[in-house]
C-alpha cells in the first residue's frame, strides 16, 4: 500500500504506469519484449496483475518475485493483444518505443534521460524513424530492428551508425526490389490486331517494363 493518485476520466492524453514487477523482471532478464509495451498490453498488465503468475527467484537475496514472460505473452495472446514484437504494426510499434523509452528512463532515478540505456536506445528508435519512407519500409526493417535491439540488450553493444547504416542498405535493397517486381507482374501482354497491309501473325512478345525510378537514399 502506499500513496495513491486518482486519474480524472477526461484527463485528456493516455497516461503510461508501469508496476513494480515491470522493473523487478526486466532487471533479472533484460531481454524484454517490446510488445508489453503496446497502450492496449500495459493496461491489460495492469489491470490484471494480481492474477498474472509469479516466478520467485531464489538465488537472489530476498528471493525476489518477478512475472513469467512466457505466461504472460500466452495471457495476452488469450486477451486478444499482441504477443510477439514482429506482429507489431507500425502504430502500436512507435507506442510501444515511447512507453518503453519512458520505462527505461524510470528504471534508472539518478541519470534518468542521461542514463547510458536511455541514450542508447534513443539513436537505436531514432535511426529508423528518421529515415525516409520510414513507415512505409516498416515490414522490411522491423526484423532487423528486433535482431539489433536483442543483440543491444544480450551484448550491451554501444550504438554503431556505421553499422546501422549498412544494415539499411540491405533493407531499402530488399524493398525496393520488392516494388520491382510487383510492377513487372502487373504489365500484361499487349493485345495486338493483324495488320492490313501484311499476312504475317500478331507478335505475341510483351513490352519491357518501364524502367522504376530509383529513390534517393
Amino acid at each position: 500500500m502506499g500513496k495513491v493518485t486518482l486519474v480524472p476520466r477526461s484527463a485528456g492524453p493516455h497516461v503510461t504506469t508501469f508496476d513494480t514487477l515491470l522493473f523487478n523482471t526486466i532487471n533479472v532478464f533484460p531481454m524484454f519484449p517490446l510488445f508489453l509495451f503496446t497502450n492496449k498490453n500495459l493496461d491489460l498488465i495492469n489491470t490484471h496483475m494480481p492474477e498474472l503468475k509469479r516466478v520467485k527467484i531464489s538465488h537472489i537475496r530476498g528471493k525476489l518475485h518477478i512475472l513469467d514472460l512466457k505466461e504472460i505473452a500466452k495471457w495476452v495472446k488469450e486477451a486478444g493483444g499482441i504477443f510477439c514484437d514482429e506482429d507489431l504494426n507500425f502504430i502500436q510499434w512507435s507506442q510501444a518505443v515511447k512507453n518503453f523509452y519512458q520505462f527505461k528512463c524510470l528504471r534508472d532515478e539518478d541519470l534518468g534521460k542521461e542514463a547510458p540505456q536511455a541514450l542508447s536506445y534513443v539513436e537505436h528508435f531514432a535511426f529508423f524513424l528518421n529515415q525516409q519512407d520510414s513507415e512505409d519500409f516498416f515490414a522490411y526493417w522491423l526484423k532487423v530492428e528486433v535482431k539489433l535491439r536483442k543483440e543491444h540488450q544480450s551484448k550491451l553493444y554501444a550504438f554503431d551508425g556505421n553499422m546501422y547504416e549498412q544494415e539499411w542498405t540491405l533493407v531499402y535493397v530488399e524493398r525496393i526490389s520488392d516494388s520491382k517486381y510487383a510492377s513487372s507482374s502487373l504489365i500484361s501482354p499487349p493485345t495486338q490486331t493483324p495488320s492490313s497491309s501484311t499476312s504475317k501473325a500478331p507478335s505475341c512478345k510483351p513490352e519491357a517494363p518501364p524502367a522504376t525510378s530509383k529513390q534517393p537514399f
